[in-house]
């Protein structure tokens, strides 16, 4: 018997959903805050093609930068760098070092909009109106900093400037990650230090890549990954193809089907030693010693490539990867130059916000996606914590 209190674990939550549409692009645009991006390529039709699309990917992600500094929240208020910044668009920042379930957490939406998710104190002795959290115990305030009429003398902008300069220590300093990206041509672009006070230590990072190729790897056969329970149901020949059409039956078939997918690429991407060389993942699955998992039938031996990014990573960022592999995905040719492509966005634990801007509880704030041709549809996975209020 244990002499430590246990507790039961809140639940998490996994939504699969099969589509047509080119949803992957909409997913990503709604899912701000992320600090890795993977895809995993297969290496079966034309490996010299496949790895050429994965050194332009690596490129589109080695031309994003995002920047690390130390600011007082009151420093989002200023004038100048709300003229310069947040209402141009694309301009998103988020606290790091902060626990959502402890700390208070700070944010800026590229909409705008700043978050700030609070702890009961904070909140009973800042001064300014925001709604309970659905995760209990805290309160989530909400400001327009897109507002043109959100400016000095306006009643409200100088409500928030006083509470963020009497109530919040002025002094204290926190640390921020944020990315500035033009709207309309999906570039990074440069952020003026002379915007910034001195003493904020800031810093510029770039989100690049690394690369790793697993040989002579098991995986699921391409047979297997033709997301087969997709296919007419057997009642309906005529019927087209989709979820919601399937009988219950093949809807268990198919959600099975999905999570074995799910299960083995998740397994590659938990494989990193931090090493670039090129592996043969014969670890891939693990040591039957201390693992039952087996994967899923038919399987076969083949070669991918895994290229992962790291960082703040923007959403233009994942969109315009995603829009490389989908133009691969879409050639004109009987034999496309990759038959399928993995895409993983890991979220921010702490973020403020998941999918849609839905409140997020603490915990998984991730997703992935499995792309095919645009007829043969993508499978998409999003994993959320206990507490998110996204709902599908």
């Amino acid at each position: 018997m244990s002499v430590y209190p246990t507790f039961d674990q809140p639940p998490s939550s996994l939504f699969l959903s099969h589509t047509t549409t080119d949803i992957p692009a909409a997913v990503a645009a709604t899912h701000s805050f992320n600090h890795a991006l993977e895809v995993i390529i297969p290496l079966d039709c034309d490996g010299t093609a496949a790895k050429q699309i994965a050194a332009e990917i690596s490129r589109t992600c080695s031309a994003f930068s995002y920047y690390k500094a130390s600011l007082p929240l009151s420093h989002f208020l200023d004038e100048t760098f709300l003229k310069n910044y947040v209402r141009q668009g694309g301009f998103t920042a988020l606290r790091v070092n902060a626990r959502l379930d402890t700390d208070d957490v700070f944010a800026i939406l590229p909409t705008g909009h700043l978050l700030l998710s609070l702890t009961k104190d904070t909140y009973e002795s800042l001064g300014l109106v925001g709604k309970a959290s659905k995760s209990g115990g805290r309160h989530v305030v909400k400001i327009d900093l897109s507002d043109p009429s959100f400016k000095p003398g306006d009643k409200h902008y100088d409500r928030v400037k006083w509470c963020f300069s009497h109530t919040i220590n002025p002094s204290m300093k926190y640390d921020f990650y944020f990315s500035f990206v033009n709207i309309t041509t999906n570039q990074s672009i440069d952020i003026n230090p002379a915007h910034f006070p001195a003493g904020s230590n800031l810093t510029k990072y770039s989100t690049g890549t690394r690369q790793r190729i697993y040989n002579d790897t098991t995986m699921p056969d391409s047979a297997s990954i033709q997301l087969r329970s997709f296919q007419k149901s057997s009642n309906n020949p005529s019927a087209k193809a989709s979820y919601s059409a399937l009988e219950p039956a093949e809807h268990e078939e198919w959600k099975s089907h999905a999570l074995e997918l799910i299960e083995w690429f998740g397994l590659l991407l938990c494989d990193d030693d931090g090493e670039d060389d090129k592996d043969t993942a014969e670890d891939i699955p693990a040591d039957p010693f201390y693992s039952v998992y087996t994967i899923p039938e038919p399987t076969r031996t083949s070669s991918v490539i895994r290229i992962t990014s790291k960082g703040f990573i923007s959403t233009e960022q994942i969109t315009s990867v995603l829009k490389t592999i989908r133009t691969a995905l879409s050639a004109s040719t009987s034999t496309p130059t990759i038959p399928w492509a993995l895409v993983a966005a890991w979220g921010f634990r702490d973020a403020p916000v998941s999918f849609r801007n839905a409140e997020h509880g603490y915990g998984e704030n991730d997703w992935m996606v499995l792309m095919k041709r645009m007829e043969e549809g993508c499978l998409l996975a999003q994993a959320l914590g206990a507490g998110d209020a996204f709902v599908v």
